[in-house]
């Protein structure tokens, strides 16, 4: 009698184990794409969804689709939240992002790209276009120092340290499949 109960506990525990491994969602990584743009006077490019009181990177609410290179979302996301058409070959930082508690949890690699140094032209003229209007309601050219009145602690220091890359030449080029991004671009 003891092994039949020993027997059973066992099999009950081994259910209760796979019950919790089909009930338990697998979690879920994000990628997004951040992009950093400067303009001749050192300024950021940043973006103020309509649902948020802070300021963010362009890109903050957009990510990599299926099938989809880093350098094609980054682009993606930046003519659709400013307008802008750049060139993106190189990130400068990977900043991974804690997920807030949902059914699905969820961690988000945030690809912090180079932008490069927009014209003072382009900078005068960026706007939202209006296509971006409903999910965002602003963009503007924020001073360094003035960072951490517009945003979070650390996004502050997310664009510090991809400005920090960028000021060590550590940015590193965008690979699809071994090949340069920008070497494919040039060759479409």
């Amino acid at each position: 009698m003891p092994d039949m109960q020993a027997e059973t506990l066992d099999l009950v525990g081994a259910l209760m184990v796979e019950d919790a491994r089909i009930s338990s969602p697998a979690k879920v990584h994000r990628f997004g794409v951040l992009t950093l743009v400067r303009d001749p006077r050192h300024r950021v490019l940043m973006v103020k969804a309509a649902t948020e009181d802070t300021w963010r990177l362009p890109g903050f609410n957009g990510g990599v689709q299926e099938g989809e290179s880093v350098s094609d979302a980054a682009e993606r996301v930046l003519l659709e939240a400013t307008g802008l058409e750049r060139t993106i070959t190189h990130v400068l930082a990977v900043d991974q992002v804690d997920s807030v508690p949902r059914l699905v949890p969820q961690d988000r690699f945030n690809w912090v790209c180079d932008g490069g140094v927009v014209t003072v032209d382009e900078a005068r003229n960026t706007c939202l276009p209006e296509t971006a209007v409903p999910a965002l309601e602003g963009l503007t050219w924020i001073e360094l120092e003035e960072l951490p009145h517009y945003t979070e602690p650390p996004h502050v220091k997310c664009i510090i340290e991809a400005l920090s890359s960028l000021s060590y030449g550590m940015g590193l080029p965008l690979l699809e499949f071994g090949e340069r991004a920008e070497a494919r671009k040039a060759a479409a």
